[in-house]
C-alpha cells in the first residue's frame, strides 16, 4: 500500500503577547484533505503555563469525544526553543482532570492508579507533521479505551517565563475522521531504564528489547519509527530478530530533528520475534557518570516503533516481554548517520 503522501511545506510564526507565549509551527492541514466535512480538526494544548525551573515537565489532560473517531494527522504547536519534547499518552482516566500537574521527576503519573498509559505520539527539535499511511489511523473516543489525551512537555529552558507574564501553549493539533479504517495504529516503546554510561567513552552502547507474543496469527507492520536520547546520544539502531537474523528496522540521530522516519525496511512483526535497539553515546567530555533520567543532565535509550494491525482485532495491543539477550548487533549498528552519508558521498 501506498504508504505516505508529501508533507506540506511549513512557515514559522512567532505570536508574543504579554498574556500569551508560544513560538508556533503553524501547517495549513486542511487543504490536504479537501473541503470534506466529515474532517475535524481538534487541538490539545498547554492552557498557558509558565514554568520557572529548567527541566520542568508539565502534564494536561483533556476529555476524547463521545463518538468513535480516527486520527489521520498530528501536527506540532511548538518550538524547540521552549518545548525540548513533547509527548501524547492515552488513558482511560487520567491523573487529574482539568488541572495542570507536575510530571517531572521521582514518580511521573499519566493515567490515575489502576489505568495504564500508552503514548501515542512524540515530537521534538522541531520535527514536522505526521500523516498517517491510506487506510490507517488511530482509534479514540467512543467504543475505544482512549478516553482521555495527557499532553506531557518537558520544558528544557525557561528564560522566556521569567517575568512571569508570558504564558505558554504548546501542544499539538491532530485531525480525525469518523470512518472506520482497514488498520488501526498504535506505537511500541522499546527503551531501557536501567543504565550507567561511564565517562571518556567514545563509543558506549545500551540496548533495549521486545519480544512480541501474540497467537490470534495478529502481524503487526512497522511502518515509522522515532528515536530519542539527551547530548551524549550519536545513533540509535533498531532491529527486527528473527530466528537469529537481524533485519534493520531504521536508524536515526537523536540530535537531529525527532520526527517518526520512515523505516528502512517494512517488516512485519510475529509472535516470537523481538524487536531490538542499540543505543551509542559518546561521554568523552562528560568527567562522571551518567545514569538514565529525564533531566538533560541525565540520558535517555528510547526506540518508537509506529506500527499498524488489521482493525479487526480491535483495540488489544499484543505483549511486549523483556528478553534478557545477550544480543550480538550488527557491526555497523554503530555507525553514525553523518558516517554514512560522507561515506556515500565520497563514494560517488
Amino acid at each position: 500500500m501506498a504508504i505516505f503522501s508529501n508533507l506540506v511545506v511549513f512557515a514559522l510564526c512567532w505570536f508574543v503577547t504579554s498574556a500569551d507565549f508560544v513560538e508556533d509551527f503553524v501547517y495549513n492541514a486542511m487543504e490536504d484533505f479537501g473541503d470534506s466535512p466529515d474532517l475535524k480538526r481538534h487541538k490539545i494544548v498547554m492552557p498557558g503555563v509558565s514554568p520557572q525551573k529548567p527541566d520542568t515537565v508539565l502534564s494536561y489532560a483533556m476529555k476524547m469525544p463521545d463518538q468513535d473517531l480516527y486520527i489521520i494527522r498530528f501536527e506540532p504547536i511548538g518550538n524547540m526553543k521552549v518545548a525540548h519534547h513533547m509527548l501524547i499518552f492515552s488513558c482511560e482516566e487520567p491523573f487529574l482532570k482539568n488541572k495542570i500537574w507536575d510530571n517531572g521527576h521521582g514518580h511521573p503519573k499519566k493515567c490515575k492508579d489502576g489505568y495504564k498509559a500508552e503514548m501515542k505520539y512524540a515530537w521534538g527539535k522541531n520535527a514536522p507533521p505526521l500523516q498517517m499511511p491510506k487506510d490507517v489511523a488511530y482509534h479514540i473516543g467512543g467504543t475505544s479505551k482512549v478516553k482521555y489525551f495527557v499532553l506531557e512537555v518537558h520544558y528544557l529552558h525557561v528564560d522566556s517565563f521569567k517575568d512571569g507574564k508570558k504564558k505558554d501553549h504548546s501542544g499539538f493539533a491532530f485531525i480525525t475522521t469518523s470512518k472506520r479504517p482497514k488498520y488501526f495504529a498504535g506505537i511500541y516503546l522499546i527503551q531501557n531504564k536501567h543504565f550507567f554510561i561511564p565517562p571518556h567513552q567514545k563509543k558506549f552502547h545500551v540496548s533495549a528489547e521486545c519480544r512480541y507474543r501474540n497467537k490470534e496469527g495478529m502481524k503487526m507492520h512497522a511502518f515509522r519509527f522515532l528515536v530519542h536520547s539527551h547530548k551524549m546520544g550519536t545513533v540509535i539502531s533498531g532491529y527486527l530478530l528473527r530466528n537469529g537474523k537481524y533485519t534493520l528496522i531504521g536508524k536515526g540521530d537523536p540530535q537531529r530533528p525527532q520526527t517518526f522516519n520512515t523505516v528502512d525496511n517494512e517488516v512485519d512483526i510475529q509472535d516470537g520475534d523481538i524487536v531490538v535497539a542499540q543505543c551509542t553515546y559518546n561521554s568523552m567530555e562528560r568527567n562522571r557518570i551518567t545514569k538514565y533520567g529525564q533531566t538533560h543532565k541525565d540520558e535517555m535509550c528510547t526506540f518508537n516503533l509506529m506500527m499498524y494491525y488489521e482493525a479487526k482485532y480491535g483495540d488489544k495491543k499484543p505483549a511486549c516481554l523483556k528478553d534478557k539477550g545477550p544480543f550480538t548487533f550488527p557491526k555497523d549498528s554503530d555507525v553514525t548517520l553523518a558516517e554514512m552519508e560522507q561515506r556515500t558521498k565520497g563514494s560517488v
